[in-house]
Formats: C-alpha cells, structure tokens, sequence
C-alpha cells in the first residue's frame, strides 16, 4: 500500500502515514510494534474502515519510514513523541481513539503519562503491550518478595518469559542472526505459529523491518530496569485485550493496572500474541463497541461486562432468550434468570401465559420483551431469531424450554 502523506517527527524523522476509511467517522490511530509494519492491521482495517477514519502509521525504522541510525533514536520516548506528531499532523481540531499493538502498546502508554494526553486521545485499546515501566516494577518488586510466593513465582515466569530480550540487545550478532533466521520461510512462519497463512500480514520490507527495530529493545529494555516508575494516574479510558495464550505477555501482569487507570475495561481472549491478525473482528468489535459509547451509544453488553469495578448480577449484561415460557419451567427459569440480573427475551404460542410472565418479570424491576412464536413452525422460529438479533442484539444464553419441541 502506498503511504498517504508523510508526516516529519520532531527529530526530522519522516514517518509514512497511511489513512482510509471514513473521513467523517471517529478517528482511531493503530500503532504496530515489532516487528512488523502497518500491514499488522490489515484485517482490522477492513472492519473498521465502514464507519471509521482510520489512520496506521510505520514505525520509525519499518516499512516506508526513515530508518535512524542511532540506537537512542528508537527510545521509548522518541516513539511516543512521533505518535504525538501523527496525530497532531492528521487530528489536530480532535481528540483521537488509539489501539496499540506490542512496543506499539507501550508507546502508547508512554504518550499516556504526558499531561497533554487527556486533550489528544479519547480511548486506548491496549494489545500485548503492556507499560514497561510499571511490568518492570512490578517484577522488580514481586523478585524482591519472596515471602509472598504465588506472585514472587509469577513475578520469576514473566522474567523468564522476556528473556529472548537480552538476546536481542547483543549489538552486531542479534541483527545478523535475525536476518540469516527470517530469511528463511521457516523462520517467517515461526513468527506467526498457528497463524493460517491467509491472516499473516507481512510486507515486503518485513526482514528489515525486524532486524532495524531490534534497537527498540537496545534503547529501552535496560533502561526500563533502572529507571524511575511513573506513578501518575492514566485519566483517559482504556481498553486492555489480554491474550491469555500470549507466551511473551503473561495475563496476570496486568492484574494491578485498576489501580493507575481511572477507567478501565479488560477483556480475556484465547489468543496468542499476535491478536490483530489471528482474530481481527474481536479487535475491531472491541474498539468500535468503547469508540461507540464514547460518542453516546448505547454501550453493547459485551463492553459492559469488560468494565472492571462495575457492580453487576451474576448474570448482569447478558441477553437469555427462553422459549416456551408461558407457563411452568420455562416461566421458572425466564424469571430466574431476571432475578439475577439477566435481560430477557421470552417466547411462547400461548399470548395470555407470556403476558403473564412478562408481568412477573418487569414487576420485580425485570427487564423482559415478549414473543408470540409457535416454536413447532420452522419460519416463525427463523422469524423470530432474525427480530430477536436485529432488535437486541446477538443472544448470549438460549433455553428451549424442557418438554417443548421446536422446529429446525
């Protein structure tokens, strides 16, 4: 793909920039790490760009952008300063919903704990890349705890986890393998294990793409060791997709992050690292449901249920649909599932018992929408499926009453 304009860092740096979707739409910014380009968002692109204006951007050091020499030049800092000048280049009336991948994760959070950034960004989406001053802190802190096993040991894991690190910051040897690894398919493809070869995006210029941001790692892995821990609060919503078969990223490392982000919503996803390509209609349903509500939707029940600290019902923010619940156990069980907090969607043949249970329901504070459906008729069951998904939304639980028989 052809870079839309070119956007100069601070440092002169010239970043290749990459917008489509709807100009009028939210716009949300998709920051790659390593070691890919902005091809890592290809099948989220395609998602999101119907109702969104969507902005992807290269790396300094990654596809069609420049490639600084000095390693200090890739710092963590310097990333964040050139996400700052992106959106600043291509938003500057607005604020700007970003979704950050790996080390594009954490620069993210690093623009994050700037003052400005309450102003400039209205959401992030956060992907396997965790803020690395506070996971260095807090393996730091666990290791020195051994009296607490269960996180000192969890604490070790993470460590050992990331110790592919060190071997990346070995100046000459780590580019040289790395190059002589890719070039072969087999190392591509180990990239990208269980990925079907239709979800691998990676662009042309993908070797040296990995090979030039391996000094991300030289510039930032030591210094996030020894260097000082922000404790400022993160004011701007954030949205935490944890791969919970990530083996880079452990799920628990993001454990404590309630206590220094005011608005927070947390999703576990079986996946592995590279999210954006295995499932990319999980990520773009993700940051379209928090982009959504943001502007004023209505928030969808999956993104209810991912807000951490929201009091809710053991079955709170779900949607039941329970057939046949006119009378007996179908009845029982709709009004079951109401007291604990479910919204609940009934259907039945017999109008006078559906009306009854739908009283029963609303008159405890329930929520409830009734049906007259005669389960035995093929159509009407597809009917009905179709209304129920067109007017609520996708169900999360469905009951067919016991004793009842339904059609198709």
């Amino acid at each position: 793909m052809t870079p839309t304009r070119y956007v100069d860092a601070h440092d002169g740096t010239r970043l290749a920039v990459y917008e489509e979707g709807d100009p009028d739409g939210p716009t949300v910014v998709l920051v790659h790490g390593w070691p890919d380009s902005h091809t890592l968002w290809d099948g989220v692109v395609s998602l999101l760009a119907e109702r969104h204006r969507v902005i992807r951007y290269d790396n300094r050091g990654a596809g069609a952008s420049d490639v600084p020499g000095p390693v200090e030049a890739y710092a963590i800092s310097r990333l964040a300063d050139d996400f700052g000048a992106v959106i600043d280049a291509l938003s500057p009336a607005g604020p700007v919903h970003a979704v950050g991948h790996d080390w594009g994760g954490a620069t993210v959070w690093e623009y994050l704990s700037r003052p400005e950034a309450v102003d400039r960004v209205a959401s992030y989406t956060s992907i396997s890349g965790p803020d690395p001053q506070r996971l260095s802190r807090y393996i730091r802190d666990s290791l020195a705890r051994p009296y607490r096993p269960r996180r000192f040991l969890r604490a070790l894991a993470q460590a050992l986890h990331f110790s592919y690190m060190a071997v990346f910051c070995i100046p000459v040897l780590a580019p040289l393998a790395m190059r002589m690894f890719l070039a072969a398919a087999i190392g591509r493809r180990y990239i990208t294990t269980g990925l079907p070869a239709e979800h691998r995006y990676q662009g042309p210029t993908f070797v040296a793409d990995a090979v030039n941001g391996l000094k991300i790692y030289r510039a930032n892995v030591l210094r996030s060791l020894v260097g000082p821990t922000r404790d400022r609060v993160v004011d701007v919503p954030v949205q935490l997709l944890v791969n919970t078969d990530d083996p880079f990223v452990r799920p628990y490392v993001y454990d404590e992050a309630p206590r220094w982000v005011a608005r927070l919503w947390r999703r576990d996803i079986r996946s592995g690292h590279w999210l954006p390509m295995a499932r990319p209609q999980v990520v773009a349903g993700a940051v379209s449901e928090l982009v959504g509500y943001l502007g004023g939707a209505r928030p969808a029940r999956a993104l209810l249920r991912a807000e951490v600290g929201r009091r809710r019902e053991p079955f709170g923010d779900t949607l039941v649909v329970v057939t046949g619940a006119g009378s007996g156990i179908g009845r029982a069980t709709a009004v079951a599932f109401a007291a604990r907090g479910a919204e609940v969607v009934v259907s039945d043949i017999d109008e006078v018992g559906l009306k009854s249970t739908l009283t029963t329901i609303t008159g405890s504070g329930g929520g409830a929408h009734s049906y007259v459906v005669d389960v035995s008729d093929a159509d009407a069951v597809e009917r009905f499926a179709d209304q129920v998904c067109a007017s609520h939304g996708m169900p999360d639980i469905v009951v067919n009453n016991a004793g009842v028989g339904a059609a198709g």
